[in-house]
């Protein structure tokens, strides 16, 4: 499976995502200029500047890092141009810098790495409206856009649209790009809003993991039964257009896969799973393309018991989310990833009574019995191999065996916020969930979680301005 990481331009050698959406960002910038330089448009602005701190409380059973007590520190800044050019299209374009110290493994280095600044680009797309454009019936939404299908998820869930199917890794983290107004979808979102029912059609180009590019086409639903519950559900095929032009499923290639010779354990393989029962080698080539599907509810007691007053707009919510990450159920691929129990992430999240003082006090738990290690190491291509959808045999590979992995199976987060004056946030969380810290061990980027035992934690805090 020869299918290699960012692709290079043909000039300057940067990644082909950076130009494109460079080019993207400027063209919709001199197309909102031109509209409002014409009088026919109007232009606002927003923005929002941060600091944040946390530090590491536990962390055992990593593999050569030690973060026990490293502190976290990053602040940052953006800028986002939103232009109405008519009653029907509108565009953003925003850019921003993240400045902080990623995670270290070594005491040598202080528990962190040299500082250092990351421009990323915020916004850069457009929308347009079909029908009334005050509840428009249709929507779409092209380019570098904000997406997300549960605005109750703090931390945990959005198993959907985050994370991989095979390996089935799950994605989370203090306040990321899923749930914070920042752009995390590269690609299309059509949306038609029929009242109580509402659908989603979402083509995702993959900028997050590796093997970059490929598209994935997803369709989200959400009902609103009731003013108190609502429930939703989707299907994303999961890598459906690969970047390369060719199947997920190589045959052999020779330059990055053992040869028989060379493969003492079955798991060695990069792609290859091989069954010898009864004397003979059934051969399964291994991809990451696959699929998800995932249903979600949410019930608010309050508006069914008339409770009001003293109870914030998040107060009382109920809400969870479960999935089944891929849908191949043969001998190999249970033999790799276990069965549909071993493949189906639950969590539940419970908004407690914060009675006006918080804008939310959420406690999110969650169970997932996958039985390999939350750690994307082989999914990060050396020169020894290219990414493999075979999971990490943690602590070593032993020949003949591979190891179930168990210890990370329960997550938590309590996370709690509050707006004031409309214009300022504070927010913070205390966590065990799928942080990986990123962080520098003699010199290899590492992408294991920080907390992979029910003991380990760490906590976040944020102050940001905004408008």
């Amino acid at each position: 499976m020869n299918r290699r990481g960012i692709i290079k331009d043909a000039e300057g050698g940067r990644p082909a995502r950076a130009t494109a959406l460079h080019a993207f960002a400027l063209a919709a910038a001199i197309a909102m200029g031109t509209a409002s330089a014409e009088g026919s448009g109007s232009l606002d602005y927003s923005g929002v500047g941060w600091v944040q701190y946390g530090q590491v409380g536990k962390s055992t059973d990593t593999l050569p890092n030690n973060y026990n007590g490293n502190p976290m520190q990053n602040s940052g800044a953006q800028i986002s141009v939103n232009a109405k050019i008519n009653d029907r299209v509108s565009g953003s374009v925003g850019l921003g810098v993240y400045e902080g110290h990623a995670l270290a493994g070594q005491i040598a280095s202080g528990g962190r790495v040299a500082i250092s600044a990351s421009p990323y680009i915020a916004a850069a797309n457009f929308t347009y409206l079909l029908g009334d454009k005050d509840h428009p019936l249709f929507q779409a939404t092209g380019g570098l856009f904000h997406y997300n299908y549960d605005g109750n998820i703090k931390d945990l869930g959005l198993y959907l649209l985050r994370g991989s199917v095979y390996p089935g890794f799950l994605t989370s983290g203090f306040e990321t790009a899923d749930v914070v107004p920042l752009a995390n979808v590269l690609g299309l979102w059509l949306r038609n809003d029929a009242g109580r029912f509402r659908s989603d059609v979402i083509l995702n180009c993959e900028t997050q993991l590796k093997p970059y590019f490929d598209l994935s086409l997803a369709y989200i639903g959400r009902a609103r039964i009731a003013e108190s519950f609502s429930i939703g559900f989707g299907v994303n095929l999961y890598r459906l257009i690969p970047s390369d032009g060719k199947t997920s499923h190589d045959p052999f290639n020779a330059t990055f896969e053992k040869t028989d010779a060379e493969a003492t354990n079955e798991y060695h393989r990069e792609f290859i799973y091989v069954d010898t029962a009864g004397n003979k080698r059934d051969t399964t080539f291994f991809g990451f393309d696959g699929t998800k599907v995932m249903a979600d509810f949410e019930f608010d007691i309050k508006p069914l018991l008339g409770l009001g007053g003293i109870f914030g707009q998040e107060d009382l919510k109920l809400y969870g989310e479960a999935a089944l990450l891929g849908l191949d159920f043969d001998k190999a691929h249970k033999a790799i990833y276990g069965g549909p129990a071993q493949r189906m992430p639950i969590m539940a999240g419970f908004n407690f009574p914060a009675l006006g003082y918080l804008d939310h006090l959420s406690l999110e738990v969650e169970w997932y019995g996958a039985k390999f290690r939350d750690d994307t190491w082989r999914m990060e291509p050396d020169i020894f191999r290219a990414e493999s959808p075979i999971p990490f045999d943690y602590p070593d590979e032993t020949p003949g065996t591979i190891r179930t992995y168990h210890r990370d199976d329960v997550k938590w987060v309590l996370h709690a916020a509050r707006t004031i004056q409309g214009h300022f946030k504070i927010s913070g969380q205390v966590a065990n969930d799928h942080f990986r810290p990123f962080g520098i061990a003699n010199t290899v980027p590492t992408y294991e979680v920080a907390t992979s035992t029910p003991k380990d934690w760490y906590w976040m805090a944020k102050i940001a301005y905004f408008f």
